[in-house]
């Protein structure tokens, strides 16, 4: 049976590109690239885990953890597009502050 939702084009910024790519020790960028071109096609705003508000120039924007990756993205329904405009690895103390509330004790937060 054919899926009648509507399909997102998935568009990913150079400068969201770079940021993936400077992760590559650690994370899957291949995996992580390919996944959210796929996930976010397909009702994008139900796939994000929350919306930045951290005084950042990403405040508003919703975000996902895709493969260890934390991925910034905003949605235009009009256009049926979504764009990637830039991530982070989601394997850091400071990720799991900002995103998830959870307290990194090998944080100094003097």
């Amino acid at each position: 049976m054919m899926n009648n939702k509507m399909k997102f084009n998935v568009f990913w910024s150079k400068d969201a590109e770079l940021a993936l790519i400077k992760h590559k020790q650690f994370i899957n960028v291949k995996l992580a690239y390919k996944n959210s071109l796929t996930m976010l096609s397909v009702n994008p705003h139900n796939q994000k885990e929350g919306v930045i508000d951290c005084g950042s120039e990403f405040d508003g924007y919703y975000w996902v953890n895709i493969n260890n990756v934390i991925i910034f993205y905003r949605v235009d329904d009009d256009l049926k597009k979504v764009f990637i405009d830039g991530c982070s690895s989601a394997l850091t103390g400071e990720a799991l502050r900002m995103y998830y509330g959870e307290y990194d004790p090998w944080l100094d937060d003097e």
